[in-house]
């Protein structure tokens, strides 16, 4: 009986461990150049998926005329 009451106490570190590892493998540090070069990434991509999206609006028009 104290064995499964030690061996869940164990576990819980074991998993603290695990969740202490995974924090510093994906939480690295973030520098404001980081930030700034991210923030205009996405704002590129955000231009690119509008221009896209206008493209499809443009080409289902043309095909709504051909159908009519």
């Amino acid at each position: 009986m104290n064995k499964s009451s030690d061996f869940g106490s164990q576990s819980q570190d074991e998993d603290d461990d695990y969740e202490e590892g995974m924090q510093q493998v994906f939480e690295p540090g973030v520098s404001e150049e980081d930030l700034r070069l991210e923030e205009q990434e996405i704002k590129e991509l955000e231009r690119k998926k509008r221009a896209l999206e206008e493209r499809v609006t443009g080409i289902e028009k043309d095909l709504g005329g051909l159908l009519r």
